[in-house]
């Protein structure tokens, strides 16, 4: 049989030596990609194991407790507009605890029953009213919503009610119906838009809000205008300049332009300074009532000349008391509410 040889030649041999080295370079640098790789993952394992934190435990009962003493004002609506005097605010807290109104001039004091709902009947003066609305208790601190609504007696000729018409099945008056439906909805819920006049034209009035949003007003031949003043004095549209605070009342259709029916020309309500403090009374030296709050802090409450709720002859050592003045520091001052709490 024939023999196959393989012959080695120096050209061969030195082929065979490159194709070897290259094989070992290859492997040495797939190694160092693959050992790099793994370097790699076990730092980031390392890295994400050392800086986790575990968990926050929840407190279930400080939760529970700020769920319910969240405020909820549920009736009415912020810049509703009402023609006579008083209304009651109804709304949602933590049950049992106390409900402070604090207006311009006046301030209302409820509390709210076992389920956390109150009702507190307030007065209301002619314009603008901004409230503020505080539930409040000697253990969990206290919780605050703001509220405007506008006093206008002269509104009540927009309201009037207008007969209903017979019912019919045509579908014209179908149609006809629902949308009275709309139209008496939204007379039944007047509102008002209250701000800054940006821009005027002769059918129409632009405003900023104090929410810094661009408000349209429409205007007709029966807008009416008034400069609330000492008396109220009737105006025009032409007496009505950019940069004047307004409340316009009217009635909002679906795309948020309110059609303008008076327009209450007047100046921004200044700032509400006076707050409520509820607490424990610790001493009484004349007409000054050292206080201990519901936060563990110390007032000193000093009385003006003449303020609503009973005399400091009727007020003793360790009795709860809500009081509404002025905050400055540790000290209530012009008070002008005193409110003593039942005792348990």
């Amino acid at each position: 049989m024939p023999r196959h040889f393989i012959y080695s030649t120096p050209a061969y041999n030195r082929i065979m030596k490159k194709e070897v080295i290259f094989a070992i370079l290859s492997g040495s640098a797939l190694g160092l990609v693959i050992a790099f790789g793994v370097w790699r993952a076990n730092m980031a394992i390392k890295g994400a194991i050392k800086t986790a934190s575990p968990s926050p435990i929840v407190d279930q009962k400080t939760s529970i407790a700020k769920n319910e003493y969240e405020l909820t004002i549920a009736t009415p609506k912020n810049q509703s507009i009402f023609t006579s005097s008083s209304v009651v605010i109804k709304g949602v807290t933590k049950p049992n605890s106390q409900i402070v109104v604090v207006a311009e001039e006046e301030d209302f004091v409820g509390e709210t029953d076992a389920k956390g709902e109150f009702e507190v009947k307030v007065s209301l003066d002619g314009g603008i009213n901004n409230l503020k609305i505080i539930s409040m208790d000697l253990l969990d601190g206290s919780s605050q919503q703001n509220l405007t609504l506008v006093y206008s007696s002269e509104f009540s000729k927009f309201l009037s009610d207008k007969p209903t018409p017979k019912e019919s099945t045509s579908e014209a008056d179908v149609i006809r119906e629902k949308v009275k439906e709309k139209i008496d909805e939204a007379i039944k819920n007047p509102q008002a838009y209250i701000g800054i006049v940006t821009d005027i034209t002769d059918t129409t009035i632009q405003i900023k809000n104090e929410a810094g949003e661009i408000q349209q007003i429409s205007l007709s031949d029966d807008t009416e205008y008034v400069k609330l003043g000492t008396p109220n004095k009737k105006a025009e549209l032409k007496d009505l300049a950019i940069g004047d605070y307004i409340a316009s009342l009217g009635f909002k259709n679906g795309n948020n332009v309110l059609a303008g029916k008076r327009i209450l020309i007047t100046t921004k309500p200044a700032d509400n300074l006076f707050s409520p403090v509820l607490g424990l009374v610790t001493e009484i030296v004349k007409k000054q009532i050292k206080l201990k709050d519901n936060q563990g802090k110390d007032w000193t409450v000093e009385f003006a000349k003449k303020w609503s709720g009973p005399n400091l002859s009727e007020v003793d050592q360790d009795k709860k008391i809500i009081v509404v003045g002025t905050v400055s520091e540790s000290n209530l001052t012009s008070t002008r509410t005193l409110h003593l709490l039942e005792q348990e």
